[in-house]
This record gives structure tokens, sequence and C-alpha cells, in this order.
């Protein structure tokens, strides 16, 4: 194999490896902050149209935007039971609600999923997430009693997410 060859393959497997592994990246790893930021600019301070159907506490609605294939969705039901449980004990009339995917999931499957994860809501419904500027779940959408966006948390949360969710409820809770 002479010199040029040697670069040439080189140059072929550097391009193969990059393409490759950016591909890999945006599939798997999910900018939280990037995507957070965008759809917090889009929501809050707006109103979020839920169906007519769904209640709606006197302080509020927490909606839960779930589907039955999200990995991330089911390895937040303990946070989300941890939410349910808070909203119980915390001394305002707060709902939460669970939307599953319009065209992809019914409401009886999302009822199954939530009840499969003992996760207890006050509502559900499908809906069209990107009707409603939600692109990803799990998603999380506070809502205040005149139906405007006051907070917003895209994908699983950690520690510090959970935190500043919790926190959230509780200070809109005693406002």
């Amino acid at each position: 194999m002479t010199r040029l060859e040697t670069v040439k393959n080189i140059i072929v497997i550097v391009a193969a490896v990059t393409v490759i592994g950016t591909s890999i990246y945006s599939r798997f790893v999910t900018p939280e902050s990037k995507s957070q930021a965008s759809v917090s600019a889009r929501l809050i301070g707006k109103p979020l149209p839920l169906p007519v159907s769904l209640v709606t506490g006197n302080k509020g609605t927490i909606a839960l935007f779930v589907s039955k294939t999200c990995r991330f969705c089911t390895q937040s039901m303990g946070f989300y039971r941890h939410l349910a449980e808070l909203k119980v004990n915390e001394p305002c009339d707060i709902k939460l609600v669970a939307l599953g995917p319009k065209g992809r999931e019914s409401s009886d499957e999302i009822r199954t999923y939530l009840r499969d994860n003992n996760l207890s809501v006050d509502g559900l419904d499908v809906v069209d997430f990107l009707s409603l500027g939600v692109e990803a779940t799990p998603t999380l959408v506070l809502r205040d009693s005149s139906k405007l966006v006051r907070g917003v948390w895209v994908g699983a949360q950690r520690d510090t997410g959970e935190n500043e969710v919790i926190s959230k409820v509780k200070a809109f809770c005693h406002t």
C-alpha cells in the first residue's frame, strides 16, 4: 500500500467515525438545557389549552405529558408518584393530569400504563402534543388557574430538577 492510499484510508476512517459518532450522540444524548430553554421560552406565560373534560384545581394544574413507550417516563414514575403525594399533602387545590400522544396511544393505553406504574392522577386524556408546543416526553407543565403556563420541565429530571419542580409547586400552592 502506498503512502497516498494509507492517508486516504485514514481520512475515510476518521470521517466515518465522526459521522457515526455524531449520529449516535444526537440520537441518545439530548441536550436537556437547550430543549428545556426552547420549550420554556415558547410556553411560559402563555395559555395552555387542555381538554375541557379534564378537571382543574382552584390553584391550577400540573400536566404530565407521557407515552407508554417512553423509557424516561417509566424511569421517572417514582418522582411522579412523589409529586402526586405532594399535591395531596399540600393545602391547595392543584390537580395532576396525564396526557398521552393522540394518534399513537389511546386513553385506555395511558390509563393502563399509569395503573401498571402505580401512578394515580386526577384526569387523563390524549392530545396532539405538537399543537400545544410539547415536543418530547416526559414533559411537566405547571399551569395556573387562569390557564397560563408558570413552569415547564422537559425530560427525566435529576435531583436538582426534581427539587426545582417540588419547590415551584409548593411556592405556587402558597401564593
